[in-house]
């Protein structure tokens, strides 16, 4: 069984930075997918050649996805085990996906967060964290 984080103080911290977020962009989707595809140069063509003609479609719910993932993980959830176990494989064996790009996403997501969160925040402290705590997953 893969450890993974169950730190209500780091989940009550990082749920307010994704508020924080929310309430300055909306939707963070167009943020996140900026700064994704500036780190990560062939990240269109594999949102292009996984999409099935709804590209729009799989970045919003890869978005969603991954906050729903990084609130999971704090919390210790099964769903967050399950991913780490089968989605992130079955993302790399079937549709080609590389870890590096499953990195680069997550890491654009928290920047995207924490860019309004001041670094002298507890809340800036836990995305930290919380990075850190994935990093043994995200090789």
């Amino acid at each position: 069984m893969t450890q993974i984080l169950a730190d209500e103080t780091l989940l009550a911290e990082v749920e307010y930075a994704f508020e924080r977020a929310a309430n300055a962009y909306g939707d963070i989707t167009p943020k996140v997918l900026s700064r994704f595809y500036e780190s990560y140069p062939n990240g269109r063509e594999l949102f292009s050649s996984n999409a099935g003609g709804q590209l729009s479609l799989l970045e919003g719910n890869m978005v969603e996805e991954t906050a729903f993932f990084l609130l999971g993980f704090c919390e210790g959830s099964q769903e967050a085990e399950t991913i780490l176990t089968q989605s992130v494989p079955h993302h790399i064996q079937t549709l080609k996906v590389p870890m590096d790009a499953m990195t680069a996403f997550i890491d654009a997501f928290l920047f995207v967060v924490a860019s309004k969160v001041d670094t002298s925040e507890p809340a800036a402290a836990a995305l930290s964290q919380l990075r850190s705590a994935l990093d043994p997953y995200l090789r």
